[in-house]
């Protein structure tokens, strides 16, 4: 158990997952979604 506290942790860690799914953190990676639309968009 202690050999890998991490793995346990994360596997009942609800913040990891959350922010796995959380819609925040892809938001985060990807803020500027007009930016890319725009772009997109004339392209």
């Amino acid at each position: 158990m202690e050999e890998q506290p991490m793995d346990e942790l994360t596997t009942q860690q609800p913040t990891e997952e959350v922010t796995t799914e959380s819609p925040t953190k892809e938001a985060t990676t990807q803020p500027p979604i007009t930016s890319p639309h725009s772009t997109i968009s004339p392209a």
